[in-house]
């Protein structure tokens, strides 16, 4: 039986697909895919430690570790013990890339072999072989996928084991993502195939969680909505499967397709089924409603980063919004609060907030006296509305605050409080103004978070802010906003205020915007909406204007709105292919009947940036 209880996350070293295993001297000019360290340490040695050359093996797959090096909190040793008693474990696989843990597939684990090795008596080699057909190998691991890992827990980088509340709820983040992306890819037709399947796969495994383990179908209804990919993927099915006539038809046992044994649920799955049905009816409203004020302000999001959202604040209200600069992050925060008819208020973060008083207020011990700041007025509000909801027997209004550039201070000194708290239960989170023994008659010492607060940061990773601890990422859920869609907007043209008046000049302004942002994507330099929005106005304006004409105008914007902000490292080979490629679309680019350069401007910058490559380490296109 499929089951949620002791899943791993495990550490592999992503070769690519086309590697024979061999060691060689040099394995860089045989793009095996090993990383510099583990060339150094191993490929190098000549000593074969490619742990996944068979993890995705189509006859055999399987993957082995030796104790030592990923049992060190006995998760593995669990793991072994549960397939024993007849249990099917997820395991997934990662690699690292740069800061970033990837994933690059799953296994549902059919059987575990235990070795021991050396003379210690405690030295075991564990070999993990799946349930036939559930060896599955994310063919695009690169997109974000890490929100299973912000919900593990272990000592050790190499092992981890996944928060079993969030198996179910990762998996549909994970359908939900590659679904889009795989939209919109250009795919040849055995290429969309494959990750067809893939997709298929993962609704199943998501479906079996939720109808053959109680533990899956209790996660599956808390996460609701979140299973709710693509069209052929409905949440209701997740809890029942229609029978006749319409009503829920209970599955009964025997073996399903992946030889997982499928157990008849109990009855109280269709009150369950029926709740999730109507939780579906209420997100599939919130999501058309916040579309609508996205393209009424210019904007645009897909279905899935909306559900993620939602789905989100419901379940963990402290929400992390990342993402590119102009990617959009304030502005989803707004649009979904004047779609859902919930109080907002932005505080904008300052880098001198070293304490939970900057947050949250200070005592005046002069005028005995507590100094609020807008955030703990806020708090108030929302305890007075949840109070007054309850005496009138009815929901309370949602209050939602905007922590705009959390990380431009560090968050555990100015949200200390908070975090401590949000683990509790929650008539214990109880967060103290002031601790003076003369209380202002105006202000409470303490206040207790109310149930409609919900907290959402935004926030850059770059040189002026700070990374965040597991403490922060364990109490939050992190999302990552990446995907940046330009196409979309010359959609969205006939909703900009005020309009635009060359929107034939703007639709071929957007489709070279595009072809440029996907060349920068690689070196993860691509910039946002907010950019190409300000490109597009810029544009316009000089046309209208007679100032300029199209390619110079855009020409100009290019060099001074994307070109400046660009970094290149000659040792990062993503950063000097970007340099070339840009160098060739320049050079490539010509004016419509002539023989010209359409951007002289950026293809000689970029000819600059490109000799400076050669003599320096790194450059910064603002200099």
């Amino acid at each position: 039986m499929i089951s949620v209880e002791n899943c791993l996350i495990m550490k592999v070293n992503n070769h690519n697909r086309a590697y024979d295993g061999n060691i060689c001297d040099n394995p860089r000019k045989h793009d095996c895919g090993a990383t510099a360290n583990f060339r150094a340490n191993y490929c190098a040695r000549q000593i074969k430690q490619c742990y996944d050359m068979g993890l995705f093996d189509v006859a055999h797959p399987s993957f082995y570790k030796r104790g030592r090096d990923v049992d060190v909190d006995g998760y593995v040793s669990e793991l072994y013990q549960a397939c024993k008693q007849g249990q099917n474990p997820l395991v997934f696989f990662y690699t690292s890339s740069g800061r970033r843990n990837i994933l690059t597939g799953l296994y549902v684990v059919g059987q575990v072999d235990r070795y021991l090795v050396g003379y210690s008596g405690d030295d075991w080699e564990y070999t993990f072989t799946p349930l036939e057909g559930w060896a599955l190998r994310f063919p695009d691991p690169r997109q974000d996928n890490d929100f299973l890992w912000h919900h593990t827990e272990g000592s050790r980088g190499v092992c981890h084991r996944v928060n079993r509340n969030y198996v179910a709820t990762g998996l549909g983040i994970l359908i939900d993502m590659y679904s889009e992306v795989f939209a919109r890819m250009n795919l040849e037709p055995g290429l969309r195939q494959e990750r067809e399947k893939i997709l298929l796969k993962l609704r199943e495994l998501l479906e079996q969680l939720a109808l053959d383990t109680p533990t899956g179908l209790d996660m599956a209804c808390a996460s609701v909505g979140s299973a709710v990919a693509s069209g052929s993927t409905k949440a209701g099915s997740l809890a029942a499967r229609t029978g006749k006539g319409g009503s829920p038809g209970l599955a009964t046992g025997g073996k399903t397709a992946g030889g997982v044994v499928s157990v008849a649920p109990p009855a109280a799955i269709q009150v369950q089924g029926r709740v999730l049905e109507e939780e579906q009816r209420s997100l599939q409203e919130v999501v058309a409603r916040v579309q609508d004020e996205a393209r009424a302000a210019g904007l645009y999001y897909s279905d899935g980063l909306i559900k993620r959202y939602h789905i989100s604040l419901k379940t963990k209200p402290f929400v992390i919004l990342a993402g590119i600069s102009g990617g959009g992050k304030t502005r989803l925060v707004l649009t979904y609060a004047r779609a859902t008819g919930a109080e907002l208020l932005p505080v904008a973060v300052r880098p001198d907030w070293t304490s939970n008083e900057s947050l949250l207020g200070a005592y005046n011990i002069l005028q005995n006296s507590f100094v609020p700041t807008p955030f703990s007025e806020f708090l108030l509000a929302a305890q007075r509305e949840c109070k007054l909801a309850k005496q009138q027997s009815r929901q309370p209004r949602q209050y939602m605050v905007l922590l705009d550039e959390m990380n431009l201070a560090r968050v555990e000194y100015y949200f200390s409080d908070f975090l401590s708290k949000m683990e509790l239960p929650p008539e214990m989170r109880c967060i103290r103004f002031y601790d003076h023994p003369v209380e202002d008659p105006r202000f409470p010492r303490e206040v207790t978070v109310p149930p409609n607060l919900s907290i959402t940061g935004t926030v850059n990773i770059d040189e002026t802010t700070h990374t965040f601890s597991d403490k922060v990422l364990d109490r939050s859920n992190f999302i990552k906003l990446e995907e940046i869609d330009l196409k979309s907007l010359g959609e969205l043209f006939k909703y900009w205020q005020p309009p635009l008046v060359n929107k034939e000049s703007a639709h071929l302004l957007v489709d070279y915007l595009s072809r440029i942002n996907n060349i920068l994507r690689a070196a993860d330099q691509q910039f946002g909406y907010r950019t190409a929005t300000e490109i597009i106005r810029w544009v316009d304006y000089a046309l209208t204007s007679a100032a300029f004409g199209f390619y110079t105008a855009l020409d100009y914007q290019i060099k001074q709105k994307v070109l400046a902000k660009l970094q290149v490292a000659r040792s990062r080979r993503a950063d000097t292919d970007m340099v070339a490629q840009l160098l060739g679309f320049f050079e490539d680019e010509k004016l419509p009947g002539a023989e010209e350069t359409a951007f002289p401007q950026c293809r000689e910058y970029v000819e600059r940036l490109n000799e400076r490559v050669r003599e320096e380490e790194f450059i910064l296109g603002q200099i």
